[in-house]
C-alpha cells in the first residue's frame, strides 16, 4: 500500500476496498503527504484539487480529470479543498497479481501494440474525460458511499472494464500496465540528489528507496563513500553557502529551505563544515 504522512486522520479518510484495489480519499482540510506508489494508478477527482509534485515538474488536476500514475515512483501530494466542497478523489489501483490474471485476455492486443507504441517515460498522464470515466468511477464512488465492499471477482471485472476503455482512448499507456517484471528499487543516487532537503529519517530514506536500511547503508557508501546523515548534512551545507553567495537570500532564510530544521544547529554545522558562520558569508551579488 502507498505509504503517506502529514494528514489529520480526524479529517481524512480513507476507504479501502481488497487490501489497496480501490480507495477513497475524502478531507475537508489542506492536506500535504509523501507518497511511495508501488503499484500503477488511476486517480479519478471528485472534487477539490491533486497536486502532484516530483523533481521535474509540478502539475494539478481538477475535479472530474482522471490521471494515470505510473508505479515505483516518490511523490508529493498536494490535496485541496474547494472554497465549497471537501477534497475527495477515488484511486484504483493495478497490482501485478490482477494484471498477470488478465494478461491472457489482453495478449492479442498487446502483441500488435508492442512494436507500434514506445513506452514512454512520463510519470503520469491524462486520461481523455467523457461520459465513461465519468459513469465509471461515478459507480465507484456509489461502493464507497453506501459503504459496499465489492467481491474480487467484481473488482476483476471493473478493471478490466476500464483497460479496455484505456485501448480505445489511450492505447500507448496499455503497454505500461502490462510491464510488471521489475522489482521496487529505485535509483540511490538520484533519489537521494533530488530530496536530500526533504525531512526524512534514515528508515523513511529505506523505505522510500525500497531498501532495508543495512542494504541502504551499504549502498550508500559504496555511492557516496560516507554515511547517509553524514552526505546529506554537507550536502544541504553546500547548498545554503551557494545561495547565501549567489542570491539575495539571507541566512536565517535559507536553513529551512535546504532541510536544517532549527538556526542554531544550522549555524554550528555550517561553521564546522566551512570555518565561519553563515552570517559571515558575503553574497557575490
Amino acid at each position: 500500500m502507498s505509504e503517506e504522512k502529514y494528514f489529520d486522520p480526524e479529517n481524512y479518510i480513507i476507504y479501502n476496498n481488497n487490501d489497496d484495489d480501490l480507495v477513497c480519499y475524502y478531507s475537508d482540510q489542506h492536506n500535504i503527504c509523501e507518497t511511495r506508489i508501488n503499484y500503477h494508478c488511476l486517480i479519478y477527482i471528485i472534487s477539490g484539487k491533486l497536486t502532484l509534485r516530483s523533481p521535474e515538474e509540478d502539475v494539478s488536476f481538477e475535479s472530474g480529470q482522471t490521471v494515470f500514475i505510473k508505479r515505483n515512483h516518490f511523490l508529493h501530494k498536494e490535496k485541496i479543498p474547494s472554497s465549497d466542497s471537501p477534497f475527495c478523489c477515488i484511486s484504483l489501483h493495478f497490482k501485478p497479481t490482477v494484471l498477470r490474471r488478465l494478461y491472457n485476455d489482453f495478449r492479442p492486443i498487446l502483441s500488435k501494440l508492442e512494436d507500434i507504441i514506445p513506452i514512454n517515460n512520463n510519470l503520469y498522464e491524462i486520461i481523455p474525460e467523457n461520459f465513461f470515466t465519468q459513469t465509471y468511477f461515478e459507480t465507484l464512488h456509489s461502493f464507497v458511499k453506501q459503504n459496499f465492499h465489492p467481491s474480487r471477482d467484481i473488482m476483476l471485472l471493473k478493471i478490466k472494464e476500464i483497460l479496455y476503455y484505456i485501448i480505445e482512448v489511450k492505447q500507448d499507456l496499455i503497454p505500461h500496465f502490462f510491464d510488471i517484471s521489475d522489482p521496487w528499487k529505485i535509483d540511490l543516487e538520484k533519489f537521494v540528489e533530488e530530496n536530500y532537503t526533504s525531512d526524512l529519517s534514515i528508515n523513511e530514506l529505506a523505505h522510500f528507496t525500497g531498501r532495508s536500511i543495512s542494504t541502504l547503508k551499504k549502498d550508500f557508501y559504496k555511492i557516496f563513500g560516507e554515511t547517509p546523515s553524514r552526505w546529506i548534512t554537507k550536502r544541504r551545507l553546500e547548498k545554503a553557502r551557494d545561495l547565501i553567495l549567489n542570491s539575495d537570500k539571507k541566512p536565517n532564510e535559507v536553513y529551512g529551505e535546504v532541510g536544517f530544521k532549527n538556526f542554531s544547529h544550522f549555524s554550528k554545522s555550517f561553521k564546522n563544515q566551512f570555518g565561519e558562520t553563515p552570517s559571515m558569508i558575503k553574497p557575490k551579488l
